[in-house]
């Protein structure tokens, strides 16, 4: 599971080792409880952490008839101002700070900016969202939404790109 290291961390930068995963079985739903998680790789440049689901919730075992859902990664594409996307998220609530039910916003590329060795770019905001994803008109992940340092009022989201992975994390993502 590729997601936000921010979304992981603790105030230090530190990734978490007992990592709960909330997830949803409905679109009119919250997300609940379901997995625990363990990190594999991580880079506080790109705000980027790779996770191994590693059990079900309260330690029990996956079971071996559940599906995870997946998209593929792009590779070998490069984003362009302009370009469409569609970001899906749980950005937090407006009312409770808690997770809400899922969102999906259609949205295009709209900049770029540069942190340290990451590539990032901008689109739709889902403001808390971190972790969210951002899919091309291919059905394919080219981003995870991380922190930019941008306030809310901005209205705009910054996203890690996912052309920058190493090629190991590939390996381990299996694409």
């Amino acid at each position: 599971m590729l997601t936000s290291l921010s979304g992981i961390s603790d105030r230090s930068g530190r990734a978490a080792t007992d990592i709960s995963l909330l997830v949803t079985t409905s679109i009119e739903a919250a997300p609940g409880y379901m997995f625990k998680a363990k990190v594999l790789q991580s880079d506080l440049s790109k705000d980027l952490a790779l996770l191994e689901i590693v059990s079900a919730a309260y330690n029990r075992p996956v079971p071996s008839s559940f599906k995870f859902p997946w998209i593929p990664v792009a590779q070998g594409l490069e984003l362009e101002t302009g370009q469409p996307l569609s970001v899906v998220g749980y950005p937090v609530d407006n009312l409770k700070g808690n997770a809400g039910t899922v969102f999906a916003v259609q949205g295009m590329v709209s900049g770029f900016e540069k942190t340290g060795s990451a590539r990032l770019f901008k689109s739709g905001a889902l403001p808390g969202g971190s972790g969210g994803i951002a899919v091309n008109v291919y059905y394919e992940l080219v981003g995870v939404e991380a922190v930019s340092g941008l306030p809310a009022s901005k209205a705009v989201s910054v996203y890690a790109q996912t052309s920058s992975l190493p090629l190991s994390w590939l390996s381990l993502i299996g694409n």
